[in-house]
């Protein structure tokens, strides 16, 4: 199981044609630009990105992806706070844990851990 989480710097405004053709493992995506950046149709070729993974992107800048071609087509887009900080509560519990080779952990261990909710979704830890 390899889930991906990518993050745009707030300098981006350009994002070429299938950068993640063909990821279906891409669970978030947060965008830290203020304007959407410009994106090909295609960047995401045929998977299901904007179906299953969350977009991230500044509060302020929320209607602008709301609106903005291709970012628009995700189901879940979430305003962060300036700080890229996002403070939600969910009665969501720790399912299984798992090392980034797929081993089933008892508990996070040092580094990367990703975490499968009882809601299905899964997290990515990471424990210094």
């Amino acid at each position: 199981m390899h889930c991906i989480a990518s993050r745009f710097p707030t300098t981006l405004n350009y994002i070429a044609e299938s950068n993640f053709y063909g990821s279906r493992s891409l669970v978030s995506l947060t965008s830290l630009a203020q304007q959407p950046p410009v994106a090909e149709p295609a960047i995401f070729g045929e998977s299901a990105a904007t179906e299953s993974a969350t977009l991230y992107v500044p509060d302020a800048s929320l209607d602008a992806y709301k609106s903005a071609d291709v970012w628009k087509d995700f189901f879940s887009i979430k305003g962060v706070s300036s700080t890229g900080i996002s403070i939600t509560t969910s009665t969501d519990s720790v399912r299984d844990i798992y090392s980034l080779t797929g081993r089933k952990l008892s508990k996070p261990t040092k580094g990367v851990s990703i975490v499968r909710m009882s809601s299905g979704r899964n997290v990515v830890m990471i424990k210094k």
